[in-house]
């Protein structure tokens, strides 16, 4: 698996390149860790800016790393899973055929799902 984190990111609540996202996917990213906007969010696997189980990379917000939140207008597209403005930490599981990501608030209480 190959992930990577990056400070501000092509694709996120408020912009959009697919151009990035093509270059993630033929290097084979699975997972991009957005670092700018500072919101809750989570993609469904894309390529190209669209919706692609089998091969695309899933975008994670950062958790804002202790900065203030930014309200961001809600995305109505249908590329995210889940996104909130709220503080909170990633945990990831690594399996032999699968990558898990769990959301976790301030208190450890659990707001996301694998």
């Amino acid at each position: 698996f190959f992930f990577l984190m990056i400070r501000r990111p092509p694709r996120s609540t408020q912009s959009r390149s697919s151009a990035a996202s093509d270059v993630y996917k033929r290097q084979n990213v699975d997972t991009v860790f957005e670092n700018h906007v500072h919101a809750f969010k989570r993609t469904k696997p894309l390529k190209a800016s669209r919706y692609s189980p089998d091969n695309g990379t899933v975008y994670l917000g950062d958790g804002a790393w202790g900065a203030p939140i930014n309200n961001c207008k809600k995305d109505t597209s249908e590329i995210f899973e889940e996104q909130e403005s709220k503080h909170h930490a990633w945990i990831g599981r690594v399996y032999v055929d699968k990558i898990e990501y769990q959301a976790f608030d301030l208190s450890l209480i659990h707001i996301s799902e694998p």
